[in-house]
């Protein structure tokens, strides 16, 4: 009985990894911003294109992005489920009461 329990909570936690329709394997998905330290934010996101890069273009001018900043990438593996590719970079240092706009 347990585990019948267990088995709606499992699927609301790989729920958000479901496929919705044809997505660009490049293109981002789950993207969330959180600090990093003192004048600096960790942009995080995945795509299911394996060779996709890890780089986010920052600057103060919307389609502007004078700066940029390469990170890093992995994936996991869970029985028979394979991440899609989970970036992350950490840009900065920032100003403060500045706006930025990334891509």
């Amino acid at each position: 009985m347990r585990v019948l329990r267990l088995i709606p909570q499992l699927l609301l936690l790989l729920l958000p990894f479901a496929s919705a329709g044809s997505v660009c394997e490049t293109q981002p998905q789950q993207v969330h911003i959180s600090l990093a330290g003192n004048g600096y934010i960790r942009v995080s996101w995945v795509t299911t294109f394996k060779m996709a890069t890890s780089v986010v273009e920052y600057g103060t001018t919307p389609g502007q992005y004078e700066e940029y900043t390469a990170g890093d990438s992995f994936g996991y593996h869970y029985y028979s489920y394979s991440s899609g590719k989970i970036h992350y970079a950490t840009i900065g240092p920032l100003e403060s009461d500045t706006t930025y706009y990334y891509r």
